[in-house]
């Protein structure tokens, strides 16, 4: 199987899922939060794992200089072209880039790291450098936010696969999406979880058109872990939310960091 987001065909069926022209949201009440970081610190914004901007697009429509990064050139292709139809004021600026060792020629008041992008880093050293990176993107007290499932212990032991799939449906005008998530392993030792994710998209007749297989792997990291990591990065915690409510910590829902550069 093809790591996910690895091919144009894998970046287009995302672009479906979460378009940028809609505030579709795989979590409630993301972007409605980060428009309200934006507002707070003035921006200009910092996206990491942007996509094909799904998040970038209404905090750039909604007034702010937005700069995307992502390392997949497949989805900066459709974030891109997306953005070539709207008027130059509105446009979010993309690069392509690693976000353990990116180098940009700007400083930002916020950086996001928006819907388990950070979880795509497969080992705590990554992490870090990842978040050493982004305090140099910083202006002095610039804000970073995080988002990250909080792990469910019972679904993470090794042989944790039954009951572990998801299946999401999408229609428009171009036909039906379907996309089906199945657990196929996990690493306790390295907190590690692996799914394979299928996909169906059929026409407006209920034709096959395409589909494709792609793995996913993520690494969980717990909450005291986090805070420790920011520290050790350069940041002081200022916020661990249970969602984009402002709620406080609860067990295995979402993480939602804000931090400070100290």
């Amino acid at each position: 199987m093809r790591e996910i987001f690895s091919t144009r065909q894998t970046a287009e069926v995302y672009d479906r899922l979460y378009p940028g022209t809609l505030e579709a949201s795989p979590v409630e009440g993301d972007i409605a939060f980060y428009k309200a970081q934006a507002r707070r610190t003035g921006g200009p914004v910092l996206e990491l794992g942007c996509g094909t901007g799904r998040v970038a697009f209404p905090l750039a429509a909604a007034g702010f200089a937005v700069t995307g990064l992502d390392v997949s050139p497949h989805m900066l292709r459709v974030a891109r072209a997306k953005a070539a139809l709207l008027a130059p004021g509105r446009r979010p600026v993309f690069a392509r880039g690693d976000m353990t060792r990116f180098a940009l020629r700007r400083r930002f008041r916020l950086a996001l790291i928006p819907f388990r992008a950070f979880q795509h880093l497969l080992s705590w050293e990554a992490q870090r450098r990842c978040l050493e990176r982004v305090r140099r993107h910083l202006a002095p007290g610039g804000r970073l936010v995080v988002d990250l499932f909080d792990p469910r212990l019972e679904r993470l032991f090794p042989g944790a696969t039954a009951g572990s799939g998801s299946r999401r449906e999408f229609a428009d005008a171009a036909g039906r999406l379907t996309v089906r998530a199945r657990r196929v392993g996990n690493d306790p030792v390295r907190q590690l979880l692996r799914e394979a994710w299928e996909f169906v998209e059929r026409d407006a007749r209920g034709r096959v058109t395409r589909r494709g297989r792609v793995a996913v792997t993520l690494r969980w990291t717990y909450r005291w872990e986090m805070h420790h990591l920011l520290e050790l990065a350069g940041f002081r915690v200022l916020a661990c939310h249970g969602d984009f409510r402002g709620s406080g910590p609860r067990y295995g829902v979402e993480q939602v960091w804000v931090a400070r550069r100290a």
